[in-house]
């Protein structure tokens, strides 16, 4: 994956001067950044500031937009290396009813002989969490040192195993062995997901005995090391052992699922770059549009003609642009069964032989669910030794959580009637449905591997508000995504 981001709430208030004194400061640290000193295109403007080195291997732009609803302050940073590759480095606050940093780094191959290198963590956030920029995200202080529980701290710590401790940055638990020591080394794990993720270390291994009749043995225990995320609660577990080699590998392996989670969620409280030029150019729109009408009097056909023509190449670009995310989400779904093989209970080489699926995973939740309620119905008769083999092949797997995502997607989509033609049909178009058109209403009929899923019918136009809340349930309930996360 060639991305690294991150999104966290900030407290600090972020004015166009202490923000360019946080990126010179920055930039002062990049030792092959010439930017500054050494400039052969300047433009400046209230709005937009774009800065150019004299060899062309390196720009600085930075925008701000003031809006009704929202303000939003960034920069994007690219410079070209020796190995024909540019290092993105993007930061953008915004401020809202809260304000944020979304901030992003990315390797972009410029030439063919080019060698990918994935991108680190860029020093950025850390100057950002040194400096106090950093917030509170729920009731924990966003820093890259552990948070240490308390030994009465019992109450938190199943919040954070059931995913239901406030906050929207994952949470990874450290649990104790017999011995009362960590699978990891806390200080360095909190110092590699500083800005991504809080870590929570547990005070003892009765800490952890308590624990586990809190939350029915879901926690982690022994050594074991957990990944919590928010609403779905401890989605991961990397067992300990004791080699140095596994250790270096299991860290890695959790910033790589951190990361992949922080690239794949979507943050409608936070712009992202793109994001930011987007509302800069509505806003230069809504001054030119003001400024035409002044002169409408005079010739008004050709003024209407002009926002017309106007509109309807932002409404293409936007249906390009949501064909784009989409396509994303769908890579980055394959890039995260990689990561996440062997929570589900089945391989994921399997379920593909199956047929095709909902969402990565869907086979094996629906197969866990099924043993679920074959295990719990006393009615069935069944041997002790089925019981327990079963028991333990669901103690041994996880629900993949995948559903819920899909479930907040078509709730999205559904949730403006205007737009939900438009969004709802890109997400049955991306599963594969089959659209037509019958008077009024759109058809998107599934394909053959997807038995058991009606047909879904939506309105071309609604002025019912509650339409799109009722539609949403409707595909919900077809898809039968309902509690397909849990158990």
């Amino acid at each position: 994956m060639n991305e690294f981001s991150t999104c966290f709430p900030v407290g600090r208030p972020a004015t166009q001067s202490n923000f360019i004194q946080l990126l010179i400061s920055w930039l002062d640290g990049v030792k092959a950044s010439k930017v500054l000193v050494e400039q052969s295109l300047t433009e400046i403007y209230d709005d937009d500031i774009l800065l150019k080195s004299k060899d062309g291997a390196e720009t600085l732009r930075i925008k701000n937009v003031n809006g009704a609803e929202h303000s939003a302050l960034g920069m994007q940073h690219e410079i070209l290396d020796n190995e024909g590759r540019i290092w993105r480095t993007e930061c953008v606050l915004t401020h809202r009813d809260k304000a944020w940093a979304h901030i992003r780094g990315q390797c972009v191959i410029a030439d063919v002989g080019a060698i990918f290198q994935r991108p680190k963590k860029p020093f950025l956030i850390k100057m950002m969490l040194k400096d106090g920029w950093a917030s509170i995200d729920g009731d924990h202080i966003i820093d890259d040192k552990p948070h240490r529980i308390t030994s009465d701290e019992v109450d938190l710590a199943s919040r954070i195993i059931s995913g239901m401790e406030n906050g929207l940055l994952p949470k990874i638990y450290l649990s104790r062995d017999d011995d009362n020591q960590l699978g990891l080394n806390a200080d360095k794990l909190a110092f590699d997901l500083g800005g991504l993720a809080h870590v929570f270390v547990e005070p003892d291994r009765s800490f952890s005995i308590d624990l586990m009749e809190v939350t029915n043995g879901k926690n982690p225990y022994g050594g074991t090391v957990g990944i919590c995320l928010p609403g779905r609660g401890i989605i991961r577990k990397f067992y300990k052992r004791s080699d140095a080699d596994h250790q270096a590998s299991t860290t890695n392996s959790m910033i790589d699922f951190i990361v992949q989670y922080h690239a794949s969620i979507s943050r409608p409280y936070a712009m992202d770059w793109r994001a930011l030029q987007e509302a800069q150019s509505r806003e230069l729109r809504k001054g030119i549009e003001g400024k035409l009408r002044d002169i409408r009097a005079s010739d008004g056909h050709e003024v209407d003609t002009y926002i017309a023509a106007f509109d309807a190449e932002m409404s293409t670009k936007d249906a390009r642009i949501l064909e784009l995310e989409n396509a994303l989400s769908d890579a980055l779904s394959a890039d995260a069964t990689q990561i996440t093989s062997g929570i589900g209970i089945i391989p994921a080489e399997l379920s593909s032989v199956i047929g095709r699926q909902l969402y990565d995973g869907e086979v094996s939740d629906r197969i866990r669910r099924a043993l679920n309620f074959y295990i719990c119905d006393e009615k069935i008769n069944k041997s002790k030794r089925e019981h327990h083999l079963i028991q333990r092949l669901l103690d041994a797997s996880q629900f993949s959580g995948r559903s819920l995502g899909l479930v907040n997607e078509i709730k999205s989509a559904c949730r403006d009637v205007n737009e939900m033609p438009k969004r709802m049909g890109a997400i049955f178009s991306r599963l594969g449905f089959a659209r037509s058109e019958e008077g009024k209403h759109l058809k998107f009929t599934p394909p053959v591997e997807f038995g058991g899923i009606d047909v879904a019918v939506l309105p071309k136009t609604s002025s019912d508000h509650r339409a799109g809340l009722n539609q949403a349930s409707d595909i919900i309930d077809s898809f039968s995504l309902k509690d397909l996360h849990k158990d």
